[in-house]
């Protein structure tokens, strides 16, 4: 279920699978880029659930988040950054 929302059309959808998905311990190959994927979101509430999952999401997570900070799209290195720094 979760996966089947990431990334939905209905905006509370894919925020509830975002937060949901910090329950993965052990993610299926490919899920860590699907959340990864939301940080590009035009919606600042959908880019920021995304960056707080990875960031709870161990090693695999925060190196998505380091290197979405590092690259071109500002929305994604803004957020993934900001969530960084949190601590």
């Amino acid at each position: 279920i979760i996966e089947e929302n990431l990334g939905s059309p209905n905006r509370a959808l894919n925020i509830v699978a975002l937060r949901a998905s910090t329950t993965r311990r052990d993610p299926v190959p490919g899920f860590i880029a699907k959340v990864e994927a939301q940080l590009r979101s035009s919606d600042y509430t959908i880019r920021f659930a995304a960056a707080s999952s990875l960031k709870q999401l161990g090693r695999r997570g925060h190196k998505a988040l380091d290197e979405a900070s590092h690259g071109d799209d500002r929305f994604a290195s803004e957020i993934a950054s900001y969530v960084l720094s949190l601590g």
